[in-house]
């Protein structure tokens, strides 16, 4: 007996096995999420191409005015996020963002060796199939009653977790507002900022410091700091660490490490 998928069945097999992958990475088994990053990757992959091939199947070949083979050349994942987009179908810049950062995650697991945090690939993958999700809903595609029902609870289950984690990081900066002096406002930097490590605006200021309400994260681009050899205050990700010889990291603007007299005698 042969098996033959068509574009949209073979992206829901992927989908289905990408799910069944990350439900084993949330139980305990962490190589899983190898698995599925490759499973999403080609899911998504061809979800676009089957948007694209809506317009026209033959859209989604490289040469469409070419004798069609089997060794013919599809589209990659970015022309055809780029046809949608010159077809007026909004794709959100998150999305995109996070596609490009688990196709080269992909392409490191397949063809080298790769690292990387497991709560950001955590983070990463929940996004893109909420997004996912919602993509099939406004196309229509009906990608909810496709899916195993176990697994469809688990990608709902997720973003439920961020929907409460981003209303309780709001809440907490309403309350702790209420509780400043007017005078005070304007000097607190309380948050949410975007955490480095989930990539939600989850990040907000605690006593000891700042941490993510969704992953426990304390680090993020946005959040200020204060240098600790001037004083003056700025974006963590603006500022550099610097190691001394005993004691903690410590913090330096561009102006103490001297990267903004460099920058400046070489414009």
């Amino acid at each position: 007996m042969d098996l033959k998928l068509n574009l949209f069945e073979n992206a829901i097999d992927s989908l289905n096995e990408a799910l069944q992958k990350y439900e084993e990475a949330k139980d305990g088994n962490k190589n899983a999420y190898k698995f599925c990053v490759q499973h999403l990757s080609h899911f998504l992959e061809l979800l676009l191409k089957f948007q694209v091939s809506k317009a026209h199947e033959l859209l989604i070949f490289k040469k469409p005015f070419q004798k069609r083979t089997e060794e013919s050349s599809t589209i990659n994942m970015q022309e055809a996020i780029q046809f949608l987009e010159n077809d007026d179908k909004k794709i959100s810049t998150q999305f995109k963002t996070d596609l490009k950062w688990l196709k080269s995650l992909r392409n490191k697991i397949e063809h080298y060796e790769f690292e990387v945090k497991i709560k950001q690939v955590d983070s990463v993958v929940g996004r893109l199939l909420h997004a996912a999700l919602l993509f099939g809903e406004q196309h229509k595609l009906d990608l909810e009653n496709l899916l195993d029902q176990r697994y469809l609870d688990l990608a709902k289950g997720y973003q439920k977790g961020v929907s409460a984690a981003l209303k309780q990081a709001v809440e907490k900066e309403k309350y702790a507002l209420t509780c400043l002096r007017p005078d005070e406002m304007q000097d607190m930097n309380f948050g949410p900022y975007c955490c480095n490590d989930c990539g939600y605006r989850t990040l907000i200021m605690f006593e000891s410091g700042y941490r993510c309400e969704f992953c426990g994260g304390e680090e993020g681009d946005e959040m200020i700091v204060t240098c600790s050899e001037c004083g003056g205050e700025g974006a963590f990700g603006e500022m550099s660490g610097w190691e001394p010889d005993i004691g903690p990291v410590e913090m330096r603007c561009s102006m103490c490490t001297g990267a903004y007299a460099m920058s400046r005698d070489n414009s």
